[in-house]
């Protein structure tokens, strides 16, 4: 007679060994999907750098044909329908802007940028003669390039979009009309022999005035226009408005040092300091450009700077000097699908 345990050993052998069998093929599918999976991810990783290749070299391909090549000749879109193994597309959206579109096994890689003719015009945020030091704990984004011709010193928490460059080639401040200022206050009354504060109690404040000593800015004042001053500004109070009264006119200008501190304060134009620049206080914006001869220093929080060319074209006053020459591409939106 057959020993009925031995047909329990046998089912129980039976059993684990499709058990067994079962993991092993669980475990070689899933084996085979994650080494799928990483093959298409690679794939698609290198398809996606592929798209961006095709993309920034047909943008320097467009470039060199049509704009510095044969400039007479710039088309408002061109592609190229076998490119690298891909294809690249660029559509003018606006004047001086082209969208890019790069593709490679369906995948597509899109810019946007801004073609700037080095010299036209000023493009900088933020520009020193000299240094601009950038206080560990100054806190921020700076939108716009930076440029100083002896040393930029960054902070990690003042974030910039935008080319940050220093020394050679040298950038040259550009040149004040002092004169011109002085009269144009001295026609209106406004020029001041001496110290002058601006408080809540005359705001708000317009035309063009010139101040032969310190300026000074306080508390809850709005200013439309022009403040010149030979030795000093000052800003120092909360919820303050700067701005030019009419296009082609600077903001701030000062032979020697500029301190903006506060909190709420608002910035809108060209400033200029001939010795020092400081930014020192909460919550300040400046939209436009700011400029100094020596240093630029920047320290608190919540600093935005955004460069704006509509406050440096045709500044009555104030001549800009042309730095180089080509093209000077910036990519002001990134975008891949």
């Amino acid at each position: 007679m057959i020993d009925p345990r031995l047909h329990n050993e046998q089912g129980w052998l039976l059993a684990s060994t499709l058990i067994m069998l079962t993991t092993l093929a669980t475990i070689a599918f899933a084996m085979g999907m994650y080494v799928y999976y990483e093959i298409y991810t690679e794939s698609r990783y290198e398809a996606r750098e592929r798209a961006r290749y095709i993309a920034e070299a047909g943008l320097a391909t467009y470039l060199h044909e049509y704009w510095i090549k044969n400039p007479a000749k710039k088309r408002t879109s061109n592609s190229m329908d076998d490119f690298a193994g891909g294809k690249y597309t660029i559509v003018k959206v606006a004047a001086d802007t082209l969208l890019v579109i790069g593709e490679f096994d369906n995948q597509k890689t899109e810019i946007v940028v801004a073609v700037l003719q080095s010299g036209a015009g000023w493009d900088y945020g933020l520009m020193a003669g000299e240094e601009i030091e950038m206080e560990h704990d100054a806190e921020g984004q700076i939108i716009g390039n930076v440029h100083a011709n002896d040393e930029v010193e960054r902070s990690s928490r003042l974030f910039v979009q935008g080319s940050v460059t220093e020394g050679k080639p040298e950038v040259q401040p550009p040149a004040i009309d002092w004169d011109f200022f002085k009269q144009q206050a001295r026609k209106t009354g406004q020029f001041v022999n001496g110290k002058k504060t601006f408080d809540e109690r005359g705001s708000p404040y317009s035309g063009v005035w010139y101040v032969a000593g310190e300026a000074k800015i306080k508390d809850h004042v709005v200013f439309s226009g022009v403040l010149v001053s030979e030795k000093k500004i000052k800003i120092d109070g909360d919820e303050i408005i700067l701005q030019p009264a009419k296009t082609g006119q600077p903001v701030l200008l000062c032979k020697e040092k500029v301190e903006l501190k506060g909190d709420e304060l608002t910035i809108k134009g060209f400033v200029y300091a001939g010795k020092e620049l400081k930014f020192k206080g909460d919550t300040i914006t400046l939209v436009g450009s700011a400029c100094s001869r020596k240093k630029i220093e920047l320290k608190g929080d919540e600093l935005k700077i955004r460069f704006n060319s509509a406050y440096v074209s045709n500044l009555q006053g104030v001549t800009f000097s042309g730095h180089g020459g080509g093209k000077d591409i910036k990519i002001v939106h990134w975008k891949e699908n």
